[in-house]
Formats: C-alpha cells, sequence, structure tokens
C-alpha cells in the first residue's frame, strides 16, 4: 500500500493524502457500453464495516480524504444515508467522495453527506443529448441529470462528470446538445472520452458485429489501456479523421466556454494545489525529484 500511496494522485482539490475504499460490488442498470466489473448482482457491506475500514486505514497512512471507488456507490441510497449518519454517530473526521447516479439522489441524501464529509459526487452523465442516452440504454432522462446537478450544488456539494464522445448514433446535432447541456450547467468538464466497446458488453458485440474494430481481440485488449483518451474504434457515420477533428474542436470549444471563475480554478489554482499535495506526498525532496524528472522528460521532447 505505500507504494500505491507514493505514486498515486492525491486528493488535488485539497492537496490531502487519499485513500481509497470499496463498500459496493455489482451495478444493476445495464448500460450498453459497461463492462460491470462485479456483474449485475449488488452485494454491500454494513455501514459501519466500511468506516471501520476508513478507520485502519487512516492509522496506518494517515489518510484524511478518502475516494469510494465502486462503479456505483449510491445502488443502495439506504446504504449511502445510513454511511453518512455513522460517520457523524462516530465523529469520524474525514472528507470523502464517491460515485453516484442522477436518478437515485434526494435532497436528503445530498444532505446528510455533505453534513458528514461529503466534498463531491461524480455522476457518469455521458451525454447531454438524449438520443445518445437511450442508445446508450442509461435509463435516465437529460431532465434528471439537469436535476441531480442543481440539487447536489444546492447541498453544497462539488459536480464531476465525465461525456462521451462519438458513442453510436452521435452527429453534429447530438454533440451541439452535449455542448449546450455542459455550457448551461457550468460544468468544468473541457476533456471528452472516445466511446469506447469493452469486451463483455452489448456495445462490444454490435462493433465485432458491424466490423468496427479493426484489431483482433489479444491486440485490441492490450491497446485498452489509455483509458479512452485515444481512438481505437468508430461507432459514427463519420470518417475517421473527420471524428478525430470534431472531437478536438469540440473541446476547444468546452475550454473557450468555460465560465472565468471555474478557468482560474482549473488551470491556477488546481496547478498550486497540485504542488501542495505533491509536498504532502513526497516531502521535499521527492516533490523536488519528480519535478525536475518531469522537465528533464518535456526537455527531451
Amino acid at each position: 500500500m505505500p507504494l500505491y500511496m507514493k505514486h498515486a494522485g492525491p486528493f488535488l482539490g485539497r492537496g490531502l493524502l487519499t485513500g481509497w475504499i470499496s463498500a459496493v460490488r455489482g451495478c444493476p442498470f445495464s448500460c450498453r457500453y459497461c463492462s460491470r466489473s462485479f456483474g449485475r448482482n449488488v452485494t454491500t457491506r454494513s455501514a459501519n464495516k466500511i468506516i471501520d475500514d476508513i478507520l485502519e486505514f487512516k492509522r496506518l497512512y494517515n489518510s484524511t480524504h478518502f475516494q469510494i471507488v465502486d462503479d456505483l456507490f449510491m445502488a443502495y441510497p439506504k446504504l449511502v444515508k445510513d454511511f453518512a449518519k455513522s460517520l457523524m454517530e462516530r465523529k469520524v473526521d474525514i472528507t470523502w467522495e464517491c460515485t453516484g447516479r442522477v436518478n437515485l439522489v434526494d435532497e436528503e441524501l445530498l444532505r446528510l453527506s455533505k453534513e458528514s464529509g461529503c466534498v463531491s459526487i461524480g455522476y457518469g452523465i455521458e451525454s447531454g443529448s438524449q438520443k445518445i442516452l437511450d442508445n446508450m440504454n442509461k435509463g435516465v432522462t437529460v431532465g434528471q441529470a439537469r436535476g441531480a446537478i442543481e440539487l447536489t450544488r444546492k447541498a453544497g456539494l462539488g459536480v464531476r462528470s465525465p461525456f462521451m464522445f462519438g458513442y453510436v448514433g452521435e452527429d453534429r446535432a447530438t454533440i451541439a446538445e452535449t455542448v449546450n447541456f455542459i455550457k448551461e450547467m457550468k460544468l468544468r468538464t473541457a476533456v471528452l472520452f472516445f466511446s469506447t466497446p469493452y469486451p463483455g458488453t452489448s456495445l462490444y458485440e454490435w462493433a465485432r458485429k458491424n466490423n468496427r474494430i479493426k484489431y483482433n481481440e489479444d491486440t485490441y485488449i492490450s491497446l485498452l489501456g489509455n483509458n479512452a483518451e485515444t481512438f481505437l474504434v468508430n461507432l459514427t457515420d463519420f470518417a475517421d479523421e473527420e471524428l478525430i477533428r470534431l472531437k478536438r474542436e469540440t473541446e476547444l470549444k468546452l475550454r473557450r466556454n468555460l465560465p472565468f471563475k471555474i478557468k482560474i480554478d482549473k488551470y491556477v489554482l488546481t496547478k498550486i494545489y497540485i504542488i501542495k499535495a505533491r509536498f504532502v506526498q513526497l516531502g521535499f525532496m521527492g516533490a523536488m525529484k519528480k519535478a525536475v524528472k518531469k522537465a528533464m522528460g518535456l526537455l527531451k521532447n
């Protein structure tokens, strides 16, 4: 674990050492792109057992911030509420963040989460187009996404949300809908992820059936470690070059349209927090060595 702690990204918003906790396995939903690491059957631990893990992690590694890394921590909203209440009852002094789903949150859950130390929730919204959400079989609406963001901010929590680019059915109109949604909701999103089929998903079966994957399975699997940041498969009717260009242009548009306050936070304050975090994480000499190594790499390139 000390090796993971040394090389993992700390919670950059505050420069705190981060611990990782798993509380829920499985996801009951059927998004066509999701590989669901632990299947559809959901299993959980009790709120107090989760907190026992947190306290032990904190004792051993001095972590004061925790990421709950499950695919969907909010699969059972009651567990989240019990967890938040137990944190407060046991007077556990930490901050934490987790994953949520836009059709599962309510004011009570968000209020309890905030009061117990939660600082942000990540929603896999993926698209601002209802057409694309339906193609993904997300089982949610753009309106529900909008409502969840508003409720989350009202509770004083931050919102994180990844968005995909180039899903089946993507066209210029759906791209514009996503851009408009991100702008309307004043999200920090300025990087989009290529829609990428993973083995075991219905999207992967569709891509194979329609000859969209140009590699044999072993080669393709070996290329999946780029975390969907690199183009691998074209699921749209655009030519490859046009799809890549449209993504680049869309991200540029999103960066230009970020509110000024978010730009300052994203590109100035975050850099300061990163520097602070590295000193907390690695110590003075370790942070300096990392900075020199990065500078040498940039000069080499």
